[in-house]
């Protein structure tokens, strides 16, 4: 696969999806899971829900034979807002983004 992905997340209060997109922006990949915001709200911390997310976007990647080198970007829908993330940067590791 030559170019670079964009991964796309999509926070809802139940359901968490991903995209991984093509130059093109086209889905090479797409992920569902029950897990979502009110999941956070229940457990106090919302480290389940960004753990889903890495474990998502790590499969995803593996499926497609990709590592997080290939890429370039990570969009994130929140609240009704596209958060973008650079590449390289683990939703685990953000800070002051509860």
């Amino acid at each position: 696969m030559s170019g670079k992905l964009t991964a796309y997340y999509d926070v809802g209060t139940t359901n968490l999806r991903l995209y991984l997109l093509g130059e093109s922006l086209e889905p090479l990949a797409v992920r569902k899971r029950a897990l979502g915001a009110r999941d956070s709200a229940i457990a106090g911390t919302n480290r389940p829900l960004l753990e889903g997310m890495e474990g998502m976007y790590r499969q995803a990647l593996a499926d497609l034979g990709q590592t997080d080198a290939d890429v370039e970007s990570r969009l994130r829908l929140r609240y009704g807002y596209l958060a973008l993330r650079p590449a390289g940067g683990s939703p685990l590791s953000r800070s002051g983004d509860g």
